[in-house]
């Protein structure tokens, strides 16, 4: 194993193994899914296997724009930890590129439906 090469405006942010070719990607995951909004809009980002659920990429982006404006507006700010508790089910994705967006420490914590109550 190696350390992927740093240079002075893209410091060393992964350990790579295997070929370094192509060359790794320098965005952020916000930026990631607005090429693939841009790219792929009207195709899958999402299907839910419990739930059936079926976000596109043109849905996904936009909505999670919008929490991470939301949890700005609350205050949490880059660097910030949130912590959000989820049912068993997709409902994290949205979220998960919120905070992707605005660089903060993201913790999932996942309750099965029986936890939450809805099955005996």
């Amino acid at each position: 194993m190696r350390s992927s090469s740093s240079t002075a405006s893209q410091p060393a942010l992964s350990v790579v193994t295997g070929s370094d070719k192509p060359d790794l990607f320098w965005i952020t995951l916000g930026q990631l899914l607005d090429q693939q909004a841009a790219q792929y809009g009207h195709k899958n980002a999402l299907l839910g296997g419990l739930t059936n659920a079926r976000l596109i990429f043109e849905e996904l982006c936009p909505r999670s724009k919008v929490l991470a404006n939301g949890l700005l507006a609350m205050g949490v700010r880059q660097g910030d930890q949130v912590a959000i508790l989820f049912g068993d089910d997709e409902g994290f994705v949205e979220p998960f590129f919120a905070v992707a967006r605005i660089d903060v420490v993201f913790g999932c914590m996942f309750l099965s439906a029986m936890e939450f109550g809805d099955e005996e």
